[in-house]
């Protein structure tokens, strides 16, 4: 009789932790960034592109740190059609999800993104209040040369020799 109560508390076991083993992994919810990118015209500084980002926030503040954020962003995932960098520096499908952690870092508030951009200009091109918030329109110069050489450096961009 204890022989057979060892085998059952045995087998329970083994059934809870291959329950427990097929349960799907949870994933890092992924961010939703709205905003436009658009080609902003020649800064003449070699290794830069301009973008003229439109953000929102809930704040007039925060649309314009979204600007900033989101301009680096654009150059990195999406690309600037018709500027030097149609083409993205990141071009692996998930490859924001896969360096979440990284990414997090990056963006945070007083982030490294901030060592790879300047705003032009005054402040914002254009500034509305909405019924959320406020949407700004700025010209951001994004040094996206040294932003491509961080990326490599840190493992995350393959390096253009790569493939050749």
């Amino acid at each position: 009789m204890k022989g057979k109560f060892s085998i059952l508390i045995a087998l329970f076991f083994i059934a809870a932790i291959a329950i427990n083993g097929c349960k799907p992994k949870q994933q890092a919810a992924a961010v939703v960034y709205d905003y436009e990118a658009v080609y902003g015209g020649t800064q003449g500084v070699d290794g830069t592109t301009m973008v003229k980002v439109t953000a929102k926030g809930k704040k007039a503040e925060d649309a314009v740190e979204n600007c900033k954020k989101y301009a680096v962003h654009a150059i990195m995932f999406r690309g600037i059609p018709g500027s030097n960098m149609a083409k993205a520096i990141l071009t692996e499908p998930n490859a924001e999800t896969k360096n979440a952690d990284y990414f997090n870092k990056f963006f945070a508030p007083s982030g490294k993104y901030l060592s790879f951009m300047t705003p032009s200009g005054d402040g914002p091109q254009d500034k509305v209040k909405t019924s959320d918030g406020y949407k700004v329109t700025m010209l951001i110069n994004v040094k996206h040369k040294n932003l491509r050489k961080q990326l490599e450096d840190d493992g995350i961009a393959k390096k253009m020799t790569d493939g050749f």
